[in-house]
């Protein structure tokens, strides 16, 4: 069997004679890389076992890798089950980080009875397709399946980061739900939302006040210190996704609950009550508790159309819309990397496209009949 390139460096692929995969021959993938001054070739496995160019291209890095770091053979590793990597990711990785709760309750759940005992190498794409088809089987969301995928992929390559698995990690594919919220509030609705939280917690109602005007994410808001507000200017210095800053303009209500917060230099503008401050990680549960007094989300199955927190980032964004603010400012405002993102409030202005089409009389005269 003569071997062919692949669009992947190193990483080759000759077709089977006798054997047959799904119809057609089997194809094996081999990966070539150096060792010192010699040139060394690897078979990683077979289509059918699961293998593909890409899983051997992984496959190769590693042995790169290693190679670079002083290794001259490939490395062996002990047999390693995804329980037992579980336990280092959580050890190593996760222990105290605010996704703890969540993925601890998510391995419990949906991954460790089918996989748990299962060893890294064995576990195939197939395998973990059949564990998102029972979850969904279940009627659980696509955001929580895709939780629990990402969550096997991430044990997986920490695994091989910390050279305790040599790879590759099978292929996995995330479906992207659709998070788009369609339900804003009214301004009664509004009125009545931040009357009600501030019953119960005046500094819960700030923050959702300032989301509400500004259109800034909750963790945006927690991230807020002194220094990021430039009251003389009216300026908020937002660091939003990814590190990326923008400016936020102040209305005159936001600059006086900033006022009434007086800010310093340095120190989180909103302060978490436990251990004598600190940057909050996340609101008490008093806003859930009002939405369900108020009677926001009864009857209400669709998660999309479920008031929570961030539908005051959709509501200050579809208001806008409705009031006819243009598109590209709405998208600027939230900080959205993409016109794609902030397309979904074009359905609150549908005569926009038509009444500028109609404004071109008034620039070149009405049309004579």
């Amino acid at each position: 069997m003569s071997r062919k390139k692949t669009k992947h460096v190193g990483v080759y692929q000759r077709q089977s004679e006798d054997k047959m995969f799904k119809g057609a021959p089997d194809v094996c993938f081999d990966i070539t890389y150096k060792l010192g001054s010699r040139k060394h070739w690897e078979k990683v496995g077979w289509r059918s076992e699961g293998v593909t160019a890409a899983m051997a291209s992984q496959v190769r890095a590693e042995r790169v890798r290693n190679a670079r770091l002083g290794d001259t053979l490939p490395r062996t590793y002990k047999p390693m089950t995804l329980t037992e990597a579980w336990e280092a990711y959580l050890a190593g990785h996760l222990r105290g980080k605010t996704s703890e709760d969540m993925s601890l309750s998510i391995w419990t759940n949906h991954i460790a009875t089918p996989l748990g005992r299962r060893c890294l190498g064995d576990i195939t794409g197939h395998d973990i397709a059949k564990m998102a088809k029972a979850m969904e089987r279940k009627d659980l969301s696509i955001q929580t399946v895709n939780h629990a995928l990402a969550l096997v992929r991430r044990i997986m390559r920490k695994c091989i980061e910390w050279r305790l698995w040599g790879g590759p990690v099978p292929k996995i594919a995330i479906a992207k739900p659709d998070n788009g919220r369609f339900r804003y509030l009214e301004p009664d609705e509004a009125e009545a939302l931040l009357e009600a939280l501030g019953k119960r917690s005046s500094l819960v109602r700030c923050i959702a006040e300032i989301s509400l005007r500004t259109g800034m994410r909750e963790d945006e808001i927690f991230r807020l210190q002194g220094q990021h507000l430039d009251m003389k200017a009216g300026i908020i210095h937002c660091q939003g996704k990814g590190g990326t800053w923008r400016q936020v303009p102040m209305s005159a209500s936001v600059k006086a609950i900033f006022k009434e917060s007086k800010p310093k230099p340095h120190r989180h503008v909103f302060e978490s009550a436990i251990d004598g401050g600190g940057k909050i990680n996340d609101l008490s549960k008093s806003f859930a508790r009002t939405v369900e007094d108020l009677g926001f989300n009864k009857d209400v199955t669709d998660r999309r159309a479920k008031i929570v927190f961030h539908s005051l980032r959709h509501t200050f964004a579809s208001w806008l819309a409705l009031k006819g603010v243009p598109l590209q400012a709405i998208g600027q405002l939230l900080g959205h990397s993409s016109m794609k993102m902030t397309q979904r409030y074009a359905h609150l202005c549908p005569n926009a496209v038509r009444d500028a089409a109609m404004m071109i009389d008034d620039v070149i005269g009405r049309h004579k009949s």
